[in-house]
């Protein structure tokens, strides 16, 4: 994939994040979205603590597929490349919002 390719799949899989991950994991992906902070429901891990930094692409396209926990499948909202662009914005989440 090219760099700009790249950037450009980063961008789109910001705009699904604040679609479909955003209401409970947050804005930088630290759990801390609207439905854990006004809902009370559980929080999910940070994508930049110990649990989710390393965290492997594929163990993350699993969890949006299936889902795990609290979190439910996406299968049927994401089609399997926007679940894939999502993972690269979150990524970028992981690494404290560098690319």
């Amino acid at each position: 994939v090219s760099q700009s390719r790249y950037h450009q799949y980063i961008e789109e899989g910001k705009a699904i994040y604040g679609k479909f991950c955003l209401h409970c994991h947050g804005e930088t992906g630290q759990g801390d979205g609207a439905v854990v902070t006004n809902g009370g429901y559980p929080q999910p891990p940070a994508y930049n603590g110990a649990q989710l930094k390393t965290l492997p692409e594929g163990k993350m396209f699993h969890t949006i597929t299936y889902g795990k926990g609290q979190m439910g499948s996406h299968a049927s909202q994401l089609s399997k490349l926007e679940r894939w662009k999502v993972i690269q914005y979150v990524k970028v989440l992981q690494n404290d919002g560098k690319s």
